[in-house]
């Protein structure tokens, strides 16, 4: 009696017209849209979570066409990753959902390992140092010059 109501009755219409005509609100995350049209899914019967591999990439591809404007980068994404059911799904919504909420130290300049911005030297310091340099040639040569000279004469 319950399947001649379901087939002739049309009862479960309306769950099944939610699934069909759902679509995701802009104050809503792709992650929060995906569990609630898995809830309408599971209303409606739609054997999107132990139907075939066809029935359940059907469900993924329900939820990337309803993805609201704003989320057409994340459909691309999805699209091209092929995605085989709402388990993957989930899992990949809630990494993206991770990723959002804590940016990488990387990105924003805190990691430990990040290169040191180059300070700017004066131009004095060098000069300091080119003196000193000079100065230690200088007596470098005068070191030699003494050596030399105490070889070459034999004043003992």
């Amino acid at each position: 009696m319950e399947q001649f109501r379901i087939q002739y009755c049309g009862k479960g219409v309306a769950m099944a017209s939610r699934y069909y005509h759902a679509a995701q609100r802009p104050d809503e995350t792709p992650l929060d849209y995906l569990y609630r049209l898995n809830v309408a899914g599971l209303r409606a019967n739609v054997p999107y979570a132990e139907g075939t591999t066809e029935e359940k990439r059907e469900h993924v591809e329900h939820f990337i066409r309803t993805l609201n404007s704003q989320e057409a980068d994340l459909a691309s994404r999805l699209t091209l990753m092929e995605v085989p059911d709402s388990v993957a799904l989930e899992k990949k919504l809630r990494a993206r959902q991770r990723g959002l909420a804590h940016p990488k130290k990387t990105l924003l300049g805190s990691n430990k390992f990040r290169q040191r911005a180059p300070t700017p030297s004066p131009q004095p310091a060098r000069a300091v140092h080119t003196i000193y340099e000079r100065a230690g040639r200088n007596r470098f040569k005068a070191m030699q010059s003494h050596e030399n000279a105490e070889a070459v004469s034999p004043s003992g």
